[in-house]
């Protein structure tokens, strides 16, 4: 019976601490067969005794469906949803207390999370570590946003510096993880695309392109395929490419946060609302991703645009 056992776990496909990269297209390691494959295991070594134990308590995880790792829409009951499927998302804010920051509309929308503007409103989600939050070889990353984060001059409304981040999960390290987040663009008032991936060597990859406007809601969107490229789209239409490479995408032990700089909480907050957040351990395709902002479009529901008071 324990020779029948350890012959089927040599069936799955395992993920190992060695990543093996076999060609520049699609890279073949065991973490991300095993994604794909529906198993998610952790095993340290290839001892028998290892096998057995797999054998006998079977997979801690199940891999993502359909690449679909996580869906956050905002709607009621979310938390338990999440839970659920082995998530914990928590509340970050500086001054309690938290409600999760949602936002009711007038056109009956569930809600969307509004990411802190200032010091007296300063709030970010935070989802823990888990397995799903790690994409091996293969990442789409996606959300709609409002941005809104402005200052008042005698000549109006100035767009707030720096970059805001929607939502990523890297270190103070930088050496693996994602962030999708935003630039200014103080000239014409506008803001650009700014994607941001570290692989397995801790090698960065930053990608910024296309236009975001203030005050209106846009889909934007990164994708990466190791040993090929890495993507970015603006309301369904690519702004940019560069050259993705063969090493997967790097792993840390960090939260997913939303709506903060997910390596500091005390910088880069994003400034605006935040809608449709879905994390893919699956590269999706132009069309898809065009499919994706034309399926999701929150306009309708959640107003074109908002006004700066100055």
């Amino acid at each position: 019976m324990v020779f029948l056992w350890v012959s089927k776990a040599l069936e799955f496909h395992f993920i190992t601490d060695d990543r093996m990269f076999v060609d520049k297209h699609l890279i073949k390691s065991s973490r991300a067969k095993a994604m794909k494959s529906g198993f998610s295991c952790s095993l340290t070594t290839l001892g028998i005794l290892a096998l057995l134990m797999m054998a006998l308590t079977g997979c801690d995880e199940e891999a993502p469906k359909e690449g679909l790792a996580l869906h956050l829409s905002f709607k009621a009951g979310e938390e338990s949803e999440l839970e659920d499927k082995g998530f914990k998302l928590v509340c970050g804010s500086k001054n309690p207390p938290c409600t999760l920051g949602r936002e009711e509309n007038r056109l009956g929308r569930e809600g969307v999370f509004s990411a802190g503007l200032n010091a007296k409103d300063w709030n970010w989600l935070e989802i823990l570590d888990h397995s799903y939050l790690s994409p091996a070889d293969e990442i789409t990353l996606s959300a709609w946003v409002l941005p809104r984060n402005h200052r008042c001059s005698s000549e109006g409304f100035i767009l707030a510096p720096h970059g805001h981040k929607i939502v990523g999960k890297t270190n103070a390290n930088f050496d693996g993880g994602y962030v999708l987040g935003i630039s200014t663009n103080p000239k014409d008032k506008n803001y650009s695309l700014f994607a941001e991936i570290w692989d397995a060597k801790g090698k960065k990859h930053r990608l910024i392109g296309g236009q975001i406007p203030f005050g209106e809601w846009t889909h934007v969107a990164m994708t990466w395929r190791s040993g090929e490229n890495m993507k970015g789209y603006v309301n369904g239409q690519n702004v940019g490419v560069i050259d993705a490479s063969k090493y997967l995408i790097g792993m840390n032990k960090e939260r997913l946060r939303i709506g903060i700089a997910p390596w500091d909480t005390n910088a880069l907050a994003f400034g605006g609302s935040i809608d449709e957040i879905r994390l893919n351990h699956t590269r999706l395709g132009d069309d898809e991703i065009k499919n994706l902002y034309e399926r999701t479009n929150v306009r309708s529901a959640m107003g074109l645009k908002y006004k700066p008071r100055c």
